[in-house]
């Protein structure tokens, strides 16, 4: 690394511009700005600031820069190339200083903000926040049409800027309602969670248009805090205020506390979205050694009245259709538990875990376990873990361990939960007594059997006992303990959305809210709000962990409809991440061949993983899908749907650099039908709402060679369950995996006719002509374990070379 010698920053002093191609990028020491310059947007902002806290009362006090700024530069590794990385650093006020960092990426379109305190004075003081980045009024201006810009990010939330969305304070008083709550009485009353105008996207947010080409990503690129993009958004005039959370952490004298970094792109969003993931990848390490699972959870099966009679059951099912139900994990979810707090087994479990995990190992899968450690409810008033006893008499632990609960800086606890009847505390991850008890919890279970543990209620919030911890810090600590509990060899799933915590240290993440069988409801539990988190979250998948996009089911049930039901599969089974049911498997109807083959074409995910196709610009992803290349040939598995209540006719619309060419085979799955030859214009005429096409797409082949058009056999149609495809003028072989379902069949089109002349590692196999050109081969009774393939030959060359 080289660095410049400090210098007096001079009046003259001229802007660091961006070497890149694209976007005019530029960094004014003299002025303390940022800017960025498109054909599509004019971005300028600085307003560097940091919110202090001081003396016993908590004065608050704001550090804006003040006098001239001691300059600084050097160059540094990052891991999208090179970065220069200029520093302004002011004078200080009362002994504290504030920095502020500016990194150029020189390879890429993009640049990173960073701030800092230093304490010179003699006394500690609390860090609230920093402002590391404000555009202030009119100063992110777009181009063109507002209602073409969408702005949103990782969570459910978004819109175009010709919208005005409902408040923060709105969508928390309807969430509440709608699950039967209380609205909380203490909410914020600022401007920004009141007015409409003002959205707020936790740690990424994205401004895109043209179907997500151009525009500009950001996040929170390290594990020091979260990172709030808030946007006031009026038309084509934006605000961006960029504010990295400190938590009140407590710096002490002599120290200096850098904020989270923030990233910013200025590129198409898949380029963006893919960076930013290995940004993260390298800098949080990434788990993707074990990959997805597929499996059966509890949790929509039955909800908090789960027995260890319904888990043995389901385990029976699954073990006596073991080669159609290939499942790797059976997990309980929540309802097995005394209560919030008391994590012994309540009296549905009347013989303990023994039974419950035997039956799940006889049915060749990992026994699994929900918990939410850092819950404990008001009531609780015994702990028992690793043969310890600890009788609070007549007390709760609420009042034996007041100080193992999160608060606010007044003392008071600090949120709640009414999940398990009114009502529930936090408890701080920081405390020793606590770590302690989380360990004895967890180390428990691993006794128990248990190798695959579903972790939610990740709630960290208030002053915490280790002063110097920011929540994300708390938790990423807490997610390491879990793991030195459970081990190396066992599977650790993150039920927190997205969240930097966890990265390098959870196998896999869920990534939405709970996927309840219900499109549409008052709440943020449907499909309707797991499909955008499907979407914002999908370029993460398979680099930082497997996403969990939660559960599927294989027949319709609740008020999930036919159509909206293979929509939802489809994303499932494209995105390629975790693959898991909460079906009555037990239940005869549950038999039925298109029950089973539901679960048998997700199994196991394919090694590409979908993402949408107009990311950053199409909230609920109307176009998602995934690209095979393989030796034999390549094609697109693509599905799109229509989100609108009423029908609509919808054009497949792909960008150019993910269309497979200017004509392709068009396969559609749900029936199996041949559309000839399509482009990428092509639209579907009246899809019905929430009903999808999901599609492989296939170039044309060499002439005179078949060529495979389509599969039922997986979801990927594809993309997992061909292990070699050998194709000649007059034969085609396919050598199938140890993937998808037992009973299907393979579409090609081929001049001429076929014959099958051989098959293996099945018990039928038949070919049939659909229609002149287009054949199909019927498979049945696939064997899993061994070796599976078809042979095919073209009966009229035989004849010319006879003739001949």
């Amino acid at each position: 690394m080289q660095t410049k010698k400090n210098e007096r920053s001079p009046a003259s002093n001229s802007p660091c511009k961006s070497k890149s191609r694209g976007p005019v990028m530029s960094f004014s020491a003299e002025t303390a700005t940022v800017r960025i310059r498109t054909a599509d947007f004019d971005f300028r902002g600085g307003g560097c600031a940091a919110r202090i806290l001081v003396g016993k009362e908590e004065r608050r006090e704001v550090l804006r820069p003040r006098g001239r700024a001691t300059r600084a530069a050097c160059r540094k590794k990052s891991p999208l190339g090179p970065l220069e990385v200029s520093s302004l650093c002011w004078e200080p006020k009362d002994g504290v200083a504030l920095t502020w960092h500016f990194g150029m990426l020189l390879e890429r379109r993009g640049f990173t903000l960073q701030a800092a305190v230093r304490n010179g004075g003699d006394a500690p003081f609390r860090l609230a926040e920093f402002t590391l980045l404000d555009s202030a009024a009119t100063r992110l201006g777009v181009h063109g049409d507002p209602a073409a810009w969408h702005l949103g990010g990782i969570d459910h939330i978004g819109g175009s800027l010709a919208e005005v969305l409902s408040s923060r304070n709105e969508r928390i008083r309807r969430e509440h309602e709608g699950f039967g709550m209380p609205v909380p009485a203490d909410l914020p009353r600022d401007e920004k969670a009141t007015d409409g105008h003002w959205r707020r996207h936790a740690n990424v947010a994205t401004l895109y248009t043209d179907r997500g080409a151009r525009g500009l990503y950001m996040g929170a690129a390290g594990a020091e805090s979260v990172v709030q993009f808030d946007w006031r958004v009026d038309g084509a005039d934006c605000r961006l205020e960029v504010v990295g959370e400190m938590c009140d952490v407590r710096v002490d004298p002599g120290e200096t506390r850098l904020s989270e970094t923030a990233l910013f792109l200025a590129e198409p969003c898949a380029e963006a979205g893919a960076g930013y993931a290995r940004w993260l990848a390298a800098v949080l390490g990434a788990r993707t050694h074990r990959g997805p699972v597929t499996g059966w959870c509890s949790w929509y099966d039955g909800g908090p009245s789960v027995t260890a009679g319904h888990v043995v059951s389901v385990a029976g099912a699954v073990a006596a259709r073991r080669d159609r139900l290939p499942m790797q994990v059976i997990q309980i979810d929540d309802g097995w538990q005394r209560q919030a707090g008391d994590w012994e087994c309540n009296d549905k479990f009347p013989d303990g875990w023994k039974p419950v995990v035997d039956a799940i190992r006889r049915a060749g899968a990992t026994p699994g376990i929900w918990l939410g450690p850092l819950v404990a409810h008001e009531k609780v008033t015994f702990l028992n873990y690793a043969g310890e006893k600890e009788n609070l008499k007549d007390g709760r632990l609420l009042d034996i361990h007041p100080d193992w609960f999160q608060r606010d800086s007044a003392g008071k606890l600090n949120g709640s939960a009414g999940n398990w009847g009114p009502t529930s505390y936090w408890l701080d991850p920081t405390h020793p007594g606590v770590r302690a008890f989380f360990r004895r919890i967890v180390r428990r279970m691993v006794q128990e059997g248990f190798r695959y543990f579903k972790i939610d209620f990740n709630h960290v919030a208030g002053r915490l006992h280790d002063p110097k911890k920011t929540h994300l810090q708390a938790l990423r600590d807490l997610y390491r303990l879990y793991r030195e509990e459970i081990g190396e060899d066992a599977y650790l799933l993150s039920c927190s959305g997205f969240n930097r915590a966890t990265v390098g240290l959870a196998d896999a993440s869920r990534i939405g809210p709970d996927s309840c069988a219900l499109w549409d409801a008052p709440h943020a539990c449907c499909i309707r709000d797991c499909v955008p988190a499907v979407a914002a979250t999908a370029f993460f998948n398979g680099v930082l962990y497997a996403n969990d996009p939660d559960v599927t089911y294989t027949r319709p049930i609740w008020n999930i409809t036919p159509a909206e039901l293979r929509t939802w599969h489809g994303f499932v089974g494209l995105l390629g991440g975790t693959a898991m049911l909460s079906d009555h498997l037990y239940k005869p109807e549950y038999e039925a061949e298109e029950t089973l083959r539901m679960f048998e074409i997700l199994c196991p995910p394919a090694r590409e993983h979908g993402v949408p196709l107009h990311p950053g610009a199409d909230r609920m992803c109307s176009r998602f899908g995934l690209r095979c290349d393989r030796p034999w040939g390549a094609h697109m598995a693509v599905m799109i749907y229509n989100p609108a209540g009423r029908p609509a006719d919808l054009a497949l619309d792909l960008p150019p650099d993910a269309c497979p060419g200017e004509r392709f085979h068009a396969w559609s799955f749900w029936d199996g039908r041949y559309l000839g030859l399509i482009t990428p214009a092509h639209t579907f005429r009246k899809l019905g709402p929430r009903e999808s096409r999901l599609l492989r797409l296939t170039p044309p082949g060499p002439a005179g060679r078949p060529l495979i058009v389509g599969s039922d056999l997986h979801i990927a149609m594809g993309a997992a369950e061909f292990a070699a495809v050998r194709a000649t003028g007059r034969t085609l072989d396919v050598e199938l995996a140890d993937a998808g379902a037992t009973n299907g069949g393979i579409f090609f089109v081929a001049a001429g006719n076929w014959t099958l002349a051989g098959f293996t590692g099945m018990a039928q196999a038949a070919l049939a002509r659909v229609r002149p050109g287009l054949w199909r081969v019927v498979l049945r009774g696939r064997k899993r374990g061994g070796a599976q393939g078809l042979s095919l030959r073209r009966a009229d060359a035989r004849l010319r070379r006879r003739r001949s």
